[in-house]
């Protein structure tokens, strides 16, 4: 159920060309999905998740109400994502314009340029960044991590698996949210 009632405020059913900056940015529910290593299916010609995620993303603990923990994510150089990471996308109209298919359907970004609903998990309905763990669409106890330690990148990781034939792609793939 929705904790938000009043349509003035619903703003994130504007088209999105009409949105601000601000409003922009809050259309992200923070999931993560889009800083996965993705892989082509081959196959079935879709996009594949993988439990890869970008070397920049972060996991943040807390406490929200009453002291219930919270776990989110977050890039940890996201005003300079672009410049440090090369191949990190801006999503934004023109681009969903183009393509929206390596975005996870759950996107708020690609829901909208689609003219559909928020989940009712997305923060902006339920008034909770935490329920999109809770929901189980956030990357937080799926993907993958860089604690900076490593020597590699993951996207080298990435790189070293797929040149090897053997691999068993199975365990590195979300395949749920394809």
């Amino acid at each position: 159920m929705s904790n938000r009632s009043d349509a003035q405020d619903q703003w994130w059913l504007k088209p999105i060309q009409s949105l601000d900056r601000e409003q922009w940015e809050s259309l992200c529910d923070g999931c993560g999905k889009c800083c996965l290593e993705k892989l082509e299916d081959e196959d079935g010609g879709g996009m594949l998740f993988s439990i890869i995620a970008c070397d920049h993303l972060r996991t943040k603990c807390g406490n929200g109400p009453g002291g219930v923990e919270t776990k989110t994510v977050t890039c940890a150089c996201y005003s300079q994502r672009l410049a440090r990471k090369t191949d990190c996308i801006e999503i934004t109209p023109a681009l969903l314009a183009k393509s929206s298919r390596w975005l996870p359907a759950t996107c708020a970004y690609r829901l909208r340029w689609e003219e559909k609903p928020l989940p009712e998990w997305h923060p902006l309905i339920s008034g909770s960044r935490e329920s999109v763990r809770q929901a189980g669409h956030s990357v937080t106890d799926k993907a993958m991590f860089n604690d900076g330690r490593q020597k590699l990148t993951n996207a080298e990781k990435l790189e070293n698996l797929l040149a090897n034939d053997e691999v068993d792609w199975e365990p590195l793939v979300i395949r749920d949210w394809s």
